[in-house]
């Protein structure tokens, strides 16, 4: 089975073959293994809520500690950390392979999706083996992969101390794959395999991925549905420098500098909170997302510049990333958008200068464009395993015949897997000639 992971500066998503998105907090306080908390789990709704409260972990590595990973060590994340005292998040300035917490997210975050789909894993009690896909900087994936790879690998148990539930697995392989190539992929593609019918359009040309995220914002380019390796480029802006912009604004209209939690909040709604008041910054805020835009644009001229290539050259540009989302308040019908995206905001730049190009929102929650690009990836391979696994079943049969020998038919459902139209294939991109579907990595081309 497989795992896609996406270790977000926010939070970490996590999803497998249901294609389901789960969001785990990813602020972490490391606390001693015999530790009293003295803490009691918040009461929940539903089932993934009630584990979401009482992420008070213990993860034992059976091979032992490694660069990044002690042989057993507890740690709070989530709601229950903040309670019990100060937590650390993850450095969106530094490199994801380099931080503990990033490792320590990764492990939690699979342990919560064996919780969620235990279906999906043969044997509670045994080590089942688990394919993990995740998400990472175009540069890292380029040269610290491997770091990556031997660092996760292994066999662990996680112990969710106040459910009292454990759960065992292996990281047998480690695939890393290009953030802004999966919000590409994510343009093109379904998380089920099946070709979004509205982007088929822009598969021969040029298309550009602008992936948003809370410190950087990643550069991908395909050129006739195959990755220009050379477009994987982290810009060192995201949405953070929205948030220190707002900051400012209240400092100079206020006289008093808000907590980070504080701007977060009007990033995400428009409305400042006074006291028991709430007052609409949301010119304001539509203001830094302007000055962000034009800053990116900027950004992108001088990159293109460099490889040889310019903003006008794209059929489409799609943007995506947690950063890229609207402010509002409330939900469902009673939703007030008060700032527009900063999709929109960027695309109204972009237009300045190359009108004839079409700028796009990534499709879907642009803060799961990662997740669910992982998703085709972690679909093909699965695919492509189970293949590879009946050609092996038929070759044992026949390898195995009784009669002076005649090949052995296949037995139970192994002749219907042998003679049975390959369903996914007939029914997605992946044996459907043109279509553009992972094949390696970071490219995309023919099945």
């Amino acid at each position: 089975m497989y795992v896609c992971v996406d270790l977000g500066a926010s939070s970490t998503r996590v999803a497998t073959s249901d294609r389901l998105v789960h969001e785990i907090p990813n602020n972490v306080r490391v606390i001693p293994l015999n530790e009293d908390t003295h803490m009691t789990v918040w009461d929940a709704a539903t089932y993934e809520e009630s584990v979401l409260n009482a992420l008070d972990v213990t993860v034992m590595r059976h091979e032992g500690a490694n660069q990044y990973l002690e042989a057993e060590q507890r740690y709070l994340v989530g709601t229950i950390a903040d309670r019990y005292g100060s937590t650390v998040r993850p450095n969106g300035m530094e490199p994801k392979h380099k931080q503990v917490i990033n490792y320590q997210n990764a492990i939690l975050a699979i342990a919560f999706e064996w919780l969620m789909t235990p279906q999906t894993y043969s044997n509670p009690g045994v080590a089942t083996p688990i394919e993990v896909f995740v998400a990472l900087p175009p540069i890292e994936c380029k040269g610290s992969e491997k770091i990556f790879q031997d660092n996760l690998k292994g066999t662990y148990t996680v112990q969710f101390n106040s459910l009292s539930t454990a759960v065992t697995f292996q990281i047998a392989d480690v695939k890393c794959k290009e953030e802004s190539l999966l919000s590409l992929m994510n343009f093109f593609f379904n998380s089920n395999g099946s070709l979004r019918q509205e982007n088929i359009k822009y598969r021969n040309g040029n298309s550009l991925s602008i992936d948003i995220g809370a410190s950087t914002t990643d550069l991908a380019v395909m050129v006739n549905g195959k990755y220009l390796e050379k477009s994987g480029f982290t810009i060192p802006i995201g949405g953070n420098q929205i948030r220190d912009f707002v900051m400012n604004e209240i400092q100079m209209a206020y006289s008093f500098m808000p907590q980070i939690t504080e701007a977060d909040y009007v990033v995400k709604t428009g409305m400042l909170r006074l006291g028991a008041q709430e007052v609409d910054f949301s010119q304001q805020l539509r203001r830094a997302k302007e000055e962000f835009a034009i800053q990116l644009k900027d950004r992108l001229n001088s990159y293109f510049k460099q490889i040889g290539m310019s903003l006008a050259s794209f059929m489409c540009i799609t943007v995506g990333g947690g950063g890229s989302l609207h402010s509002c308040v409330g939900q469902g019908d009673a939703m007030n958008i008060t700032t527009p995206a900063l999709s929109e905001i960027i695309m109204a730049e972009l237009h300045k200068q190359c009108p004839t190009v079409d700028v796009i929102p990534a499709p879907g929650n642009p803060r799961h464009a990662n997740i669910n690009g992982l998703l085709v990836y972690g679909l093909v391979w699965e695919q492509r395993a189970a293949k590879q696994a009946n050609q092996r079943m038929i070759a044992n049969a026949q390898a195995t015949a009784p009669i002076m020998g005649q090949p052995a038919q296949p037995q139970g459902n192994m002749q219907g897997m042998a003679q049975a139209p390959n369903n996914y294939a007939q029914t997605t991109a992946t044996a459907q000639p043109n279509m553009y579907v992972p094949t390696g990595a970071g490219q995309v081309g023919p099945q």
